[in-house]
């Protein structure tokens, strides 16, 4: 993988094997913070035309209910817009904001639990271990050119 950014409160990557790009929360980031780094992973998706994320949040705290509308509101249908259609979770290991992705994504216009046969819909699936969340998103084709 390649590291396209590092720092104290997140990790992002991007798989050229398997196309998608892979960020991890490193702990908590305030509103802003938070919004900052979501666009930056759009802005990698597009320039490296990756159809796919991975999302480990296990270690992110609690995210704002304002930034969660704005992740369902804003952010997701421009990823979809933009060519990202499947995307994995990996579940926090706090079981207070386990739930934070899945009301999210449910919420997500056009969302779908795994299913890749939904056309222009978002395929989503939770997982709790990485490995497997690895494993599903890199059986999907990717657009990576």
């Amino acid at each position: 993988m390649v590291v396209l950014h590092y720092d104290a409160n997140i990790r992002i990557r991007l798989n050229r094997t398997h196309g998608f790009i892979e960020y991890e929360w490193m702990g908590y980031v305030h509103n802003d913070q938070f919004k900052a780094l979501l666009e930056e992973i759009l802005d990698y998706c597009v320039e490296h035309r990756c159809n796919k994320v991975l999302s480990d949040v296990r270690k992110m705290q609690v995210i704002p209910k304002e930034a969660q509308m704005w992740v369902v509101a804003d952010w997701l249908p421009r990823m979809m817009q933009n060519g990202v259609l499947t995307f994995a979770v990996v579940e926090p290991k706090s079981v207070v904001i386990s739930t934070s992705p899945q009301i999210v994504h449910k919420d997500t216009p056009d969302y779908t639990e795994d299913n890749s046969d939904t056309g222009d819909d978002m395929t989503f699936a939770i997982f709790h271990d990485i490995l497997e969340a690895r494993d599903w998103i890199s059986s999907f084709s990717k657009a990576l050119v």
